[in-house]
């Protein structure tokens, strides 16, 4: 499977899949905590370096973050 290194432009759908990952396995998190986060994601997202999975249709279907 290859890995991709996403850009700014695929935040929104990085955002899409932290969410669903996080609404899937963490269901002890209130709805209002996981707002705020979502909200500050942009900013962790652009402070790691990224890197993806992507389907066929290049759709990412997960990420890691890594930082020194």
């Amino acid at each position: 499977m290859p890995l991709y290194t996403p850009d700014t432009h695929d935040y929104p759908e990085l955002t899409e899949v932290w969410e669903r990952s996080v609404r899937a396995t963490h269901d002890f998190l209130p709805d209002a905590y996981i707002t705020r986060l979502k909200v500050l994601l942009p900013q962790y997202l652009g402070s790691v370096t990224l890197f993806c999975t992507r389907d066929e249709q290049l759709n990412i279907t997960g990420f890691a973050g890594t930082r020194n």
